[in-house]
């Protein structure tokens, strides 16, 4: 994660090394454009900067809301580990947990689609946006041209030169956009890898220990489905860290 030019510390430097060309290449391109017509490097600098806004929004969505599809991804994995462990065949049959366990896994399988499903309608609620501002922009941006060849009777010359600074802030604007979306991402993991650190300090420097000291059963009783009878019933006891211990049945 710290190398590697899909996420990690080097991307992350590539990446805003990128936006800051991007950001100067902009800033260069646009001084140069006023000079040919402020209105239409205004309204695609305001329109595009919208649009980052909205993209904005959808990575802080994402930043919100990645915690609870982890923990559904850790339950899944968990799962699936362990239906495909043999030695388990015995115990699903012993104990009659099959339907048990088929629930528990399609109900980790429907909150992962939920997840799923929020996150489509979210960004899809943001591709909505962003086309109805770029259709309205294009609608006043060519409008404006039409104006200036049609009213104003501008050259070709100059026609020519409007749809160069068109084309040349956008491609600038739309390279921010995407350098932009991909240092958010890479934060996320970023984000992640700081975390883990921190609990890893936790756990090193400060001795914790997460193993039990002891396990009690009060009253526990246990019927199979397919019987009418009891195997377990009100049994209580308590493990020790160390303890061995043999529960005998009727069969020995």
């Amino acid at each position: 994660i710290y190398s590697g030019n899909i996420a990690g510390v080097e991307f992350f430097i590539n990446q805003y090394v990128q936006f800051l060309i991007s950001i100067l290449g902009l800033v260069m391109f646009f001084i140069i454009s006023c000079k040919t017509g402020i209105f239409v490097s205004v309204l695609i600098l305001v329109s595009n900067c919208v649009v980052l806004l909205i993209r904005n929004n959808d990575s802080m969505w994402m930043k919100e809301n990645k915690i609870n599809k982890d923990k559904i991804d850790v339950k899944q994995n968990y799962l699936l580990r362990q239906l495909q462990k043999q030695s388990n065949g015995n115990e699903f049959a012993l104990y009659d947990i099959k339907i048990w366990f088929s629930r528990m896994l399609e109900n980790n399988m429907n909150s992962l689609l939920l997840w799923k499903k929020r996150r489509e309608f979210a960004f899809f609620k943001s591709d909505i946006k962003i086309v109805v501002i770029n259709f309205i922009s294009d609608i006043i941006l060519f409008g404006y041209i039409a104006y200036c060849i049609f009213i104003a009777k501008i050259s070709i010359a100059e026609m020519v030169l409007y749809l160069g600074v068109i084309s040349g802030l956008s491609d600038w604007l739309s390279n921010i956009q995407q350098t932009y979306q991909q240092i958010s991402k890479n934060n996320i993991y970023m984000d992640n890898l700081e975390k883990f650190k921190q609990i890893q300090d936790e756990i090193i420097y400060n001795n914790v220990n997460i193993a039990l000291d002891s396990l009690e059963f009060k009253n526990v009783s246990y019927k199979p489905s397919n019987t009418e009878k009891n195997i377990v019933e009100n049994i209580s006891f308590k493990v020790n860290r160390g303890d061995k211990i043999a529960i005998v049945g009727e069969n020995g």
